[in-house]
Parts: structure tokens; C-alpha cells; sequence
């Protein structure tokens, strides 16, 4: 549906984007993730057609519109900061769009009725856009983006405005409107949590160039860069070697533990040794050492979370452990001692014959 193809954006001497390719299918949602600076946002501009490429073509369908000014694209787009006509209310605003493509009356109070319902504002029909919160606003902009049925709906980061409680029934809401009108979607976004709920595919970025796409499980357990292991969630990368017992396993200092690996990592391990990153849900503590001999820790300080508490535990001079309790009742005070046990949970403990 939308094919993006080696787009490059140069600012004099300094690279915004660099030989971005990407396939977005009809139907789907993309989230553009990575930090301030990344180049995310510039891509979704080119792709809208805000910013000229200085290289590269933009597709909708069969259609190039690298050259195609931004309202011929027929792309809907959500700001962050909302937008909104301040003199016109939530069901004039949402209306905007059809009276300037001349839908006719009725077709226009159908689809803006359509809308509200959809986007739960029916109560606010009449309101402006001071009398609303911003969650409200938020969504009066999306129904408005909506309107005209665009094949495309662009995202510029479009909860971060918002408080967190707001944000998560957004979020919801968001993709429940997306499945059911079937809009494909690119959202930008620097919030991990955001874009591993809502997207069917993570692009990460960083320093304007592609760093992994896939879906986010793909990107959070599988991740095929040191910046994605690191940048999507927690994570702490440790040095290992292979077993060399003919097993699955691989070693730390003295510690086998069972771990999936990828292509890259097996052949560095080949070679001699490779790092693997530890995500805090892998990282069980213990009192005392097992017969697997775990390695001994000390505790620098604990956070209660609700749910869990995040324990960091220094194992070395150059390894930080970060542990999450699960049930948030252990608390865990700096300077003790500890044991830590590394699991990989998508490892079946049945192909473990230590677990026999």
C-alpha cells in the first residue's frame, strides 16, 4: 500500500535520513520508534509530503507522489499538538474536511455522527475545542484526520502530550479504531511501551538509518543490534562462550545456562565468545546458590513498582544486573547479597536436562 524507497534528507551537511526503504501493507500499523534525532519524524514528513526528499520516491499503491503536493496525497495526519480550529466546534472541526472536498449535507452530518460515535464524543458534538480535555481534543483530531477515508493515516507522536492514564485509554482506543476501519497507519513515537502495544511492526531507528524491522516480539526478544537491545526496553549485555558439552548452552564465567540464540550470535560464539542481553524478567534471585553454582551479586538498590520491584545488582566492575521481582512485596536492601539464576522463558525447561 505504501512503499517507501531509499529516501535520503540532507540539511546542508548533516543527514537526517539515510537510505530509508520500508513496505507498509494495506491494513497495517507501523510505528516509527527511536530517540529525538533519530530521523523518524522527518520520514513521516516526506512521506506526507511536508519535506522534499533529496533522494529516494514515496509510493501509494502504484502511484509515485514523491513530487505530489501534501493535499493531493489524500493523507490523513494527526499532530500532536492537536491542531484543532479554536472557532469551530468538535462535529465543525471533524466536518472541515468533507466541506472542502464538497460531500454533500447529508453525507457530511452522516460520517461526522459516524465519527464521534466511534471516537465515544457524541456528548461533545457542540463543545470547542477550550471546553474539552486533551484527551478529547486528541481524539476530535483523529476523527477529523479519519474523515475523508484516507488510505493512509499519519501519526506524529500523538499521546505524548498527554497525562499517562489519558494515554493508555487513548492507546486503546486508537487501535480499536484502527481494526475496525482497516486504516493503514504510521505512527512516530519515542515511547517503547507505545509502539511495542500498538504497531504490528516496529521500525527502530537511529542517526537516520534503519537499525531492525519487525514485529515487536521480533524487536524486543530478538534483537538484532546493540542499540535495539538496549534502546527497547531493559537490557544488560553480558560476555559468554559456548558450552562445549555438545548442549544448547552457553557459559558465563562458570555458569551454563540454557539461552535461544541468534545466527549472528552462534557464529561469534564459533569464533570464541559473544555478548548476550539480559532483560530483567530473565534475572531470578535466589538466597542461595543452587547446584548450578550461580553467580554471587550485591545489591546497589531496589524500586518499588506495584507489581514488581527492579532490583540492580552488581555482579563486576563492568556488570550491572537489573532484576524485576514479580508481586512487588520483596524488598531488597543495598549491599546484600544475592545469587542470580538467568532464564530465558522461550526456553522449554523439558530440552533442559538438568530440569529432568
Amino acid at each position: 500500500m505504501l512503499s517507501v524507497r531509499n529516501l535520503t534528507k540532507q540539511f546542508r551537511d548533516h543527514t537526517a535520513v539515510e537510505d530509508f526503504s520500508a513496505e507498509v501493507a494495506a491494513g497495517e500499523f507501523i510505528a516509527l520508534l527511536g530517540p529525538s534525532g533519530s530521523g523518524k519524524t522527518t520520514v513521516l514528513r516526506m512521506v506526507a509530503g511536508l519535506l522534499q526528499p533529496t533522494s529516494g520516491a514515496v509510493y501509494l499503491g502504484d502511484r509515485n507522489v514523491t513530487k505530489t503536493r501534501p493535499k493531493d496525497r489524500q493523507i490523513g495526519v494527526v499532530f500532536q499538538s492537536y491542531a484543532l480550529f479554536p472557532h469551530l466546534t468538535a462535529g465543525d472541526n471533524i466536518a472541515f474536511s468533507l466541506k472542502v472536498r464538497r460531500w454533500s449535507k447529508q453525507d457530511t452530518a452522516r460520517r461526522v455522527d459516524e465519527l464521534l460515535e466511534i471516537t465515544q464524543l457524541s456528548h461533545r458534538k457542540d463543545y470547542y475545542p477550550e471546553q474539552m480535555s486533551g484527551g478529547e481534543r486528541q481524539r476530535v483530531a483523529l476523527a477529523r484526520a479519519l474523515a475523508f477515508n484516507p488510505p493512509l493515516l499519519l501519526l506524529d507522536e500523538p499521546l505524548s502530550a498527554l497525562d499517562a492514564k489519558v494515554r493508555i485509554s487513548l492507546r486503546e482506543m486508537l487501535k480499536d479504531v484502527q481494526r475496525r476501519l482497516h486504516v493503514t497507519a504510521v505512527m512516530v513515537t519515542h515511547d517503547q511501551e507505545e509502539a511495542l502495544s500498538l504497531a504490528d511492526r516496529v521500525i527502530v531507528m537511529q542517526s537516520g538509518q534503519i537499525e531492525q524491522i519487525g514485529t515487536p516480539e521480533e524487536v524486543y526478544h530478538s534483537p538484532q543490534t546493540a542499540f535495539v537491545s538496549t534502546f527497547v526496553g531493559v537490557a544488560t549485555p553480558i560476555p559468554v562462550t559456548a558450552a562445549g558439552d555438545g548442549s544448547h548452552d552457553v557459559r558465563w564465567g562458570d555458569y551454563a545456562f540454557p539461552w535461544l540464540l541468534t545466527i549472528a550470535q552462534k557464529r561469534e560464539l564459533a569464533d570464541g565468545g559473544t555478548h548476550i542481553y539480559i532483560r530483567p524478567e530473565a534475572v531470578k534471585l535466589l538466597s542461595a546458590p543452587t547446584a548450578r553454582h550461580e553467580p554471587k551479586g550485591e545489591v546497589l538498590f531496589s524500586m518499588f513498582l506495584g507489581n514488581a520491584v527492579r532490583v540492580r545488582v552488581r555482579m563486576s566492575d563492568e556488570i550491572v544486573l537489573t532484576a524485576d521481582v514479580m508481586g512487588g512485596k520483596a524488598m531488597y536492601r543495598p549491599g546484600q547479597s544475592v545469587f542470580v539464576q538467568l532464564r530465558d522463558d522461550r526456553v522449554d525447561p523439558k530440552d533442559d536436562p538438568r530440569d529432568r
